[in-house]
């Protein structure tokens, strides 16, 4: 009875029909996102990252996945005016999904007739992926905007979206090297609605945000940002910057290093300052682990997030080593996925440490969440993935590890069979 009832309620806000009888859910390809790496082409071109995992579970045919798409966004049960609970998270799957895509006219469409669906209680949502699929220079969109919204949804728009823009007179935009595909469409997004907005207000709140239009982003002007002077940063002042900035094209057994020039930057060109103050944060006397208060878990998280994509410093994995194993750390577990993410390959005394140093029950827990990110070589929709994520590779290859050292058997069972991606 359990499972008629949830294919009732995922029916109810749409799925699509595939070969051979079988349903694909619209919401299929979102799910998976996690598994993908993200797309390396410029800002201006369209997110072809899923189109290999579309034409898997398309059976070959990615536009077919598409249409599934959105039957299940603008179709006959179209869920942009439901309030039924999951229906926000089922949106944002679908329209994360189609973004990213590739260059289909009828992911435009559809996010287009969904952007102007009546009552749609989730514009912010249709906008994002609009802003993230639009071809450039996003004429079609900047006129829908500024002619079909009044002006408070506009204003709360531009507002949202200066957040996410990139602004040459900001000292911490000036720490970017390598601006976040978002990064550069919202600035690009925001410059074109300018040239067509007459209202006041609204032209204030857009204000003047750098325009990278169709060319590589520059160098940012010399001496930009001076008001930062010599401010002091917070340990976690680099966690703002992960969203805006590039994520890294090195092979996933590299270190990542995305944030490095940011570090340096926040801390004054000393290199490696960020992430000693990181460490001296996590590893205090009043460190933050054993704390449970209102805002530790995300002030945990966004230290946590960082020194795995600060570079090979061997600094980092000793923080992280240590964070693991401190007395007492209401976030173990968190920092055990940030050292998954951190440890140099093969990842050789992380697994001793996790397979000596911690009870049955919590690595049988830990292996058990850890599969659902790495990737099973004999499901033929994951193999249709043609670029891995680096969380994908790095949970597969740290299994394989830990298998080895293992000798329980449900922790073996629980880890499965799986294949080490090859990283010589």
């Amino acid at each position: 009875m359990r499972i008629r009832c949830v294919f009732l309620a995922v029916s109810a806000l749409g799925m699509g029909p595939a070969s051979f009888g079988q349903y694909i859910s619209p919401t299929d390809s979102g799910v998976r996102i996690h598994k993908v790496a993200p797309t390396t082409r410029p800002w201006y071109e369209p997110d072809g990252s899923l189109e290999s995992l579309n034409a898997g579970l398309g059976f070959g045919n990615a536009d077919r996945m598409i249409r599934n798409m959105k039957e299940g966004l603008v179709g006959e049960q179209c869920p942009l005016a439901s309030t039924l609970p999951g229906t926000k998270e089922y949106i944002t799957e679908i329209s994360d999904a189609l973004h990213r895509s590739g260059d289909s006219p009828e992911i435009t469409n559809t996010l287009h007739q969904a952007l102007l669906t009546p009552k749609n209680l989730y514009l912010d949502i249709i906008l994002h992926a609009y802003i993230m699929a639009s071809p450039v220079p996003m004429t079609l969109l900047a006129e829908t905007v500024v002619k079909g919204f009044p002006v408070e949804q506009r204003k709360a728009w531009y507002a949202a979206a200066g957040e996410k823009a990139l602004y040459r007179d900001s000292w911490e935009d000036c720490l970017i090297d390598r601006p976040s595909r978002e990064v550069l469409r919202y600035s690009h997004f925001l410059n074109r609605v300018k040239v067509l907005e007459t209202d006041p207000e609204c032209l204030r709140v857009i204000g003047n945000p750098f325009d990278p239009g169709r060319e590589a982003f520059p160098t940012p002007a010399p001496g930009g940002g001076k008001e930062g002077g010599e401010r002091r940063a917070a340990p976690n002042g680099a966690a703002q910057f992960i969203s805006r900035v590039a994520p890294t094209a090195r092979p996933w057994y590299e270190a990542d290093d995305s944030l490095r020039s940011v570090n340096a930057r926040l801390a004054h060109g000393r290199d490696g300052g960020m992430v000693g103050l990181i460490g001296a944060e996590l590893l205090s006397q009043g460190t933050p682990f054993a704390r449970t208060s209102e805002g530790t878990p995300e002030y945990v998280a966004e230290l946590l997030g960082t020194p795995w994509r600060s570079g090979a410093s061997p600094e980092i994995t000793n923080i992280l080593h240590q964070a693991l194993l401190a007395p007492t750390n209401h976030y173990r577990e968190a920092t055990f996925r940030a050292y998954v993410m951190a440890s140099p390959v093969p990842m050789t005394v992380l697994a001793e440490t996790v397979v000596k140093s911690f009870p049955l029950e919590e690595r049988k827990a830990w292996y058990a969440r850890s599969g659902s990110k790495m990737l099973n070589p004999y499901d033929p929709i994951i193999r249709s993935i043609d670029r891995p994520s680096r969380e994908s590779l790095r949970y597969s290859h740290f299994l394989n590890r830990v298998k080895v050292l293992e000798t329980d058997p449900d922790c073996l069972r629980v880890i499965g069979d799986i294949v080490d991606p090859k990283w010589e």
